[in-house]
C-alpha cells in the first residue's frame, strides 16, 4: 500500500483488515519525510525509489494499492525502475507530474516563475533524467502493461475525476470505479470502495 502527499501508513487502515480476511499479507510503509520516515524534504524521485526499496523487500508482490500522489509515484517507480506489478489499484491518481509541481506551486503560494525554477532544480539534482514534459502517468503505466483498476470520485476537489479518466484513455482494459460524494479522502473507507479492491 503507497499512501499520498502528507499522509502515512495508516492513511488506507481501513482497508487492512478486509484484505487480511482475504488472505493477503499487508505491508504498509511512511514514504520518506512522512509518518514515521527520517528526513524533512522528499521529491517524486525519492518517493519512487522509496516504493521500489519496499518492493524489493517484500519479493514479488500480487499487488499495490495506492492512493493520490502515491498512485501515480507507482507509474514513476515502474517507469524508473523497470519493476513488474501484475495488479495495480491506483486511487484518485494525477495524470501528469508537470501538473503536480504547478498545483503544488499554486497550494503554497509560488509564483510561476519560481515552480519553473523548482523544476529545474530538481532536473539538475538528478543529472537530467526527470524530463517534466514526458512525465505522463498514464504513459508510463501504458509501458508497463498490467492489470489495473481506477478509482475515482466525481466530487474530488483535490485532483478531478479527469485525471483518472485521462489515464484510462491510455491503457487498454482498465477498469474503473466511479463514486459520488466521497472526495479525495473518504472514498478510502468506503465499504463498497473497500470490497471492490479486495476482489480486484
Amino acid at each position: 500500500m503507497v499512501n499520498g502527499w502528507g499522509a502515512n501508513a495508516a492513511h488506507m487502515g481501513r482497508m487492512i483488515l478486509p484484505l487480511a480476511d482475504a488472505g493477503f499479507r499487508v505491508v504498509s510503509f511512511d514514504p520518506p519525510a512522512h509518518g514515521s520516515s527520517g528526513g524533512r524534504t522528499t521529491d517524486p524521485i525519492d518517493f519512487a525509489n522509496a516504493i521500489r526499496r519496499v518492493t524489493e523487500f517484500c519479493g514479488s508482490p500480487h499487488a499495490v494499492v495506492a492512493h493520490s500522489f502515491g498512485a501515480s509515484m507507482v507509474a514513476l517507480a515502474l517507469h524508473e525502475h523497470a519493476m513488474t506489478l501484475p495488479r495495480r489499484v491506483l486511487i484518485a491518481p494525477f495524470d501528469h507530474c508537470k501538473w503536480f509541481a504547478e498545483a503544488f506551486g499554486v497550494y503554497i503560494g509560488l509564483a510561476p516563475s519560481v515552480v519553473a525554477r523548482m523544476r529545474a532544480m530538481m532536473t539538475e539534482r538528478y543529472g537530467g533524467r526527470i524530463d517534466w514534459d514526458r512525465l505522463s502517468i498514464g504513459g508510463m503505466l501504458a509501458a508497463s502493461p498490467a492489470e489495473t483498476l481506477l478509482i475515482h470520485d466525481e466530487d474530488d476537489a483535490e485532483i478531478a475525476i479527469e485525471h483518472s479518466r485521462n489515464i484510462r484513455d491510455r491503457l487498454r482494459d482498465a477498469q474503473m470505479l466511479t463514486t459520488r460524494g466521497l472526495g479525495h479522502h473518504r472514498l478510502l473507507g468506503d465499504a463498497e470502495v473497500i470490497a471492490r479492491v479486495v476482489s480486484f
